[in-house]
């Protein structure tokens, strides 16, 4: 099951805004894309991925109802939010450009070196302006799950299937969240 969000157009550009400003960013301090592309390919690759993972943030938070509060901060958490109770939740959204791969729903792809067993990340798919909300996992949960090579590069991954992940409803965040409208 998926939630389904549509950005406007304005939305939209801001989180495409946002991708260029990453993408500046990444360039001055000599970052390059986590699949290593040609220097040729460096720039419309990492624009590419910068573009997937603002707009992701940007659904994510409107989602949740919330600010996107890392969206232009260089390397930040995503959205970090503080619940009544005084627990902080820190969410990484994790985008996919398609719904699906081979047929099945696609895969919440994390390289194992930055999983931080504290946050919760979620699985969003799409090219905009509508996208699925898939579910999350904790970050210490998604450790758990078999490591494998991204055959386009050979560096570790970790491929979490959206029927491993949590749905939303199933958490009492959910009924706080719709309480707190």
């Amino acid at each position: 099951m998926y939630h389904t969000v549509t950005l406007s157009d304005g939305e939209y550009l801001w989180g495409c805004q946002a991708a260029i400003l990453r993408q500046c960013e990444s360039g001055a301090a000599n970052l390059r894309p986590h699949n290593n592309p040609a220097p040729e390919e460096n720039v419309r690759e990492g624009l590419r991925k910068n573009v997937t993972g603002a707009l992701g943030e940007l659904v994510l938070a409107k989602f949740l109802g919330r600010y996107p509060t890392g969206m232009f901060v260089f390397k930040a958490v995503d959205l970090t939010e503080v619940l009544p109770s005084g627990e902080i939740i820190r969410w990484e959204a994790k985008a996919r450009p398609s719904h699906e791969y081979r047929g099945e729903t696609a895969s919440m792809i994390l390289p194992p070196a930055k999983i931080v067993s504290a946050y919760r990340y979620v699985h969003i798919t799409g090219a905009g302006p509508t996208f699925h909300v898939h579910g999350w996992m904790w970050g210490r949960d998604a450790l758990t799950v078999p490591v494998r090579d991204i055959a386009q590069n050979g560096r570790p991954a970790v491929f979490v299937l959206a029927k491993l992940l949590t749905e939303f409803e199933s958490t009492p965040y959910m009924a706080w969240l719709k309480a707190a409208g």
